[in-house]
């Protein structure tokens, strides 16, 4: 059976790697990540504690993952701690066909902390202990690959259909006092510090801070039949290719709003349904699992 789990965001992925690692279930060093998703998620994260500091008892990783890392900013950390020598990006339609790049990670001072990224050797001493190096290659299902050693087939459910929409933005509301502050301070620091990706907006008595980091793409109408058709064209292609994961997480991206609200779940049950076909999965859902290492639970 190919363990699987189920995480609501994607930066719970490095919990469940974590687990995977202290359960014996996945090496701890060299895999291979196959990262199926609309998006790379190779971000650097902004870290408060090390990386090097993370031990072996499940509920601090998972307060570390919650606390440091953000939904884009979870595999370079892995592949500093030397999880990932290589990294597939499965995209619908890869603009660089047969990519691949060699990425160095190593932190300031070596101290874990803060991350940097490049493609130089030279930049950071070719012997230098703190620097780990991962393969990054970007592929679509018209490509094949040679992966048959200790992968992990990381899914998120994006993938099939994302909402730009929805995940490219989001909304706090503020006070009266704060909106009118904002809106006639012109050195008001959010303005200072967040350029035309931050504006405020009133609505009938209430006032919103809405935040739109960047261009977000035009959200095409919800095609079940063409949805359908990506998750077999993917399970056909796994099939072909022959991989056979060692573990498999699978992310809904609901709270995020990158899969729609309205058509998470029957993705979900359609790309399990798929997998089902190829590989016999026991499939374990991320509240089960902490409950059963007597963390707690967490809302639903």
């Amino acid at each position: 059976m190919v363990p699987t789990f189920i995480i609501e965001e994607h930066h719970e992925a490095f919990f469940i790697w974590h687990y995977a690692v202290i359960r014996r279930i996945i090496p701890n060093l060299g895999n291979t990540l196959l990262h199926v998703d609309a998006h790379s998620d190779m971000n650097l994260p902004t870290l408060s504690g090390s990386l090097k500091e993370i031990g072996p008892d499940l509920k601090d990783t998972l307060f570390y993952v919650w606390n440091n890392l953000g939904i884009s900013e979870f595999i370079l950390p892995a592949v500093y701690q030397g999880l990932f020598n290589k990294v597939y990006w499965m995209q619908q339609k890869n603009k660089y066909p047969s990519s691949e790049r060699r990425l160095n990670v190593v932190s300031y001072k070596g101290e874990g902390c803060e991350l940097f990224v490049t493609n130089s050797s030279l930049n950071i001493g070719r012997s230098n202990p703190d620097c780990k190096s991962v393969m990054f290659h970007q592929i679509d299902t018209k490509e094949s690959v040679d992966l048959t050693i200790n992968v992990i087939l990381d899914i998120d459910l994006d993938y099939f259909f994302c909402d730009y929409d929805t995940g490219e933005t989001f909304e706090v509301e503020i006070t009266e006092n704060e909106y009118k502050t904002f809106c006639k301070n012109p050195y008001h620091r959010l303005h200072m510090t967040s350029g035309g990706k931050l504006r405020a907006e009133e609505r009938i008595g209430t006032y919103y801070y809405i935040y739109q980091p960047k261009t977000i793409k035009n959200t095409p109408e919800f095609n079940a039949i063409e949805v359908m058709k990506r998750i077999e064209d993917f399970a056909s292609w796994l099939q072909k290719q022959k991989i056979k994961p060692m573990l498999i997480d699978i992310c809904r991206s609901r709270f995020s709003g990158y899969t729609p609200s309205k058509h998470w779940q029957w993705i979900e049950e359609y790309v399990l349904n798929k997998i089902e076909e190829i590989f016999p999965i026991s499939v374990k859902y991320l509240p089960e699992l902490l409950k059963e290492n007597g963390i707690f639970e967490i809302p639903n």
